[in-house]
């Protein structure tokens, strides 16, 4: 399977047209935390028509990381898939922020768990 890319597709990948860019070469640009899970939901993809919706992380030429969400489906036809739709969409600022909360989560367990914070208890000033 041939792929095309949009312009859009590639400015958000900060990759340069190239209409040769093989579905290989794509993969391999991903860091390879995001390889597996980006070549799982492609082969479920193209074996057995499964749609997908995955967030991944992706480092930009310059070393910048940022976030994209890919969203796509299969098109069947005679029984067999015979192309991908799907669509791209850089994601860093919500990701940045679900981030920053799940560390505060996090760190508000911990100093409850320390016994640092009661949420039971109020302050109170002496009169």
């Amino acid at each position: 399977m041939k792929p095309v890319w949009s312009e859009e597709a590639l400015r958000i990948h900060q990759r340069q047209w190239d209409a040769s860019l093989s579905l290989d070469d794509f993969v391999a640009s991903y860091p390879r935390s995001a390889q597996k899970a980006l070549k799982a939901v492609l082969e479920g993809a193209i074996e057995y028509g499964e749609s997908w919706d995955i967030d991944l992380p992706f480092d930009s030429g310059g070393g910048e990381q940022i976030w994209i969400r890919s969203m796509g489906r299969a098109l069947w036809v005679d029984g067999k898939v015979i192309r991908l739709f799907g669509a791209f969409q850089d994601i860093t600022g919500p990701k940045v922020v679900e981030q920053q909360l799940n560390r505060g989560a996090h760190a508000a367990g911990r100093a409850r768990k320390l016994g640092d914070v009661n949420p039971n208890s109020h302050a109170s000033s002496a009169s």
